[in-house]
Parts: structure tokens; sequence; C-alpha cells
């Protein structure tokens, strides 16, 4: 996806994360209240309903600086769950 931003979290919050077999990690950017009615309470639970792709891990963790995730060279890879939540790849 064509995208030139950068959005971060502060140090002490709860980020929400996809892992892929290679181990690269894709943050939540933003969940869904049209699929499944859901909240930011009810995210750390997600991973119990999730149907991910083989090899595919859902994590949540509380960061301890900051965290910026950015396209690279205005391209960012996106991937959405099965709820329609959208997580972006990270450059961690």
């Amino acid at each position: 996806m064509r995208r030139d931003t950068t959005w971060g979290y502060d140090a002490g919050k709860t980020v929400y994360e996809l892992v892929d077999p290679e181990g690269a990690i894709y943050d939540m950017q933003s969940y869904s209240v049209q699929e499944v009615q859901q909240d930011e309470a009810s995210l750390a639970k997600l991973g119990e309903t999730l149907t991910l792709p083989d090899g595919w891990a859902f994590r949540t963790r509380v960061i301890e600086e900051r965290l910026e995730v950015e396209a690279v060279d205005g391209s960012a890879v996106v991937v959405q769950d099965d709820f329609g939540n959208t997580y972006q790849r990270s450059q961690q």
C-alpha cells in the first residue's frame, strides 16, 4: 500500500500485534466495530477468538519505550484479521 505516514504508541501503552512465521511484527493501528462489537478492553482476549493462518500468532505487550510505525520508502505492508482489525508491519 502506498503510504507516507508515521504513527506511534507512547511508552507504557499496550500494543496488539500479529507475528508472522518469519517473526515479522504487525502492530494494530485500528480495531473495527463493523464485524464484531469490540472495544479496547476486549482486545486483550482477541487472540482467543482469531482464526490465524498457520504459523501466525497474536500477542499483547506493554512497551517500555515509544514505538513508531512508519512506511518505508512510501510503502506499507498492511494486513487485516478476520474481524477487520488493521495492522501495519513494523520495522522492529
